[in-house]
C-alpha cells in the first residue's frame, strides 16, 4: 500500500529510501479572491526523496493528476540548463514546469504556485499560464529545493485554479 505524503508526514516519517516519491489525492478548496467571487484552488502533494535532488538527474518529473475533468498535467522539476552534474551539481537549484498532458480542447488559463516543506514555504508563486496557447509553463526563477527538505524528504504541494483573468 501506498502511502500518501500527508499521512507519511503527519506520522513523523519520512518515505523509505527505496520509495522516490508518493502522491496525496487531488483536494478541493473554494476561497474567495480580493473581490469576494468565490474560487475553487485544487491542492495536490507530493513526497520527494532527498536523494532525488542529490543525484545527477536533471528532470524529475512527477506522475500525472487531474485538476478538471480532461485537464491532466504533470509537474516536473528541472534544474538549471547551465549546470553540469544535474540536481548534484546545482546544489539543489531548480525550476519548476507545469505540463498539460490532456486533449486540447480542455486547455486553459491557470493560475498556480507551488510550496515545499510540511509548514508550505512558497516557492513559486502568482504563475499565470493559458495552456491553450502552449502546453507547459515554466517559472522564471530558480530556487534551492533542498532548503525546503525534511527528514529525508521534500514535501512538495501544488495549489491551481481555472483563472478567469487573462494569461
Amino acid at each position: 500500500m501506498v502511502q500518501s505524503a500527508a499521512s507519511l508526514h503527519s506520522q513523523g516519517r519520512p518515505p523509505p529510501a527505496a520509495m522516490l516519491w508518493t502522491a496525496g489525492a487531488v483536494e478541493s478548496e473554494f476561497k474567495a479572491d480580493k473581490a469576494g467571487a468565490i474560487q475553487e484552488w485544487k491542492h495536490h502533494s507530493w513526497t520527494i526523496a532527498e536523494t532525488k535532488l542529490l543525484s545527477r538527474q536533471r528532470v524529475i518529473t512527477l506522475p500525472a493528476f487531474e485538476l478538471w475533468e480532461g485537464g491532466t498535467f504533470k509537474l516536473i522539476l528541472r534544474c538549471p540548463n547551465n549546470v553540469k552534474g544535474g540536481f548534484q551539481g546545482s546544489g539543489g537549484l531548480g525550476q519548476v514546469e507545469l505540463k498539460f498532458c490532456g486533449r486540447p480542447e480542455f486547455a486553459g488559463k491557470v493560475h498556480y504556485r507551488v510550496a515545499g516543506g510540511q509548514n508550505k514555504e512558497w516557492l513559486f508563486q502568482d504563475l499565470h499560464h493559458d495552456f491553450a496557447m502552449q502546453l507547459w509553463s515554466t517559472s522564471q526563477q530558480e530556487c534551492n529545493l533542498l532548503s525546503a527538505v525534511n527528514d529525508g524528504s521534500l514535501l512538495l504541494h501544488l495549489e491551481a485554479r481555472m483563472d478567469e483573468t487573462p494569461a
